[in-house]
């Protein structure tokens, strides 16, 4: 959840001069740490912008700047899609019957095909 995310953050921002003279983890997972943004954006975005300036370099900057182009868009979407899965989870939860709770009583494909 975002405790965790703000963790790894603080980790990054608090040990970034180490990390970019030991490591390559900012140019190499600089995806990553953004999609901890995209996931709680309202919870850890001030906690990347210490870090921002150490995910660029020469082999990362285009992609980088793209990614940060779609970053709203993105977190939107994820945004969007756990309202969305909420609503079904709750609407759902009451039936006894579809494919999920077939599969959770173990009545899915290739059950019991060994």
């Amino acid at each position: 959840g975002p405790r965790g995310c703000r963790s790894a953050l603080l980790f990054l921002t608090t040990n970034t001069s180490k990390l970019l003279l030991n490591t390559t983890i900012f140019t190499k997972y600089f995806p990553a740490i953004l999609k901890l943004v995209a996931y709680h954006p309202r919870t850890v975005a001030a906690e990347v912008l210490p870090i921002l300036p150490a995910m660029v370099g020469p082999t990362t900057f285009v992609e980088l700047f793209h990614t940060l182009l779609d970053l709203p868009l993105t977190a939107a979407l994820m945004e969007q899609h756990d309202r969305i899965s909420t609503t079904v989870d709750v609407s759902t939860s009451g039936s006894a019957s579809g494919p999920g709770v077939a599969a959770a009583a173990g009545g899915g494909a290739g059950a019991g095909a060994e």
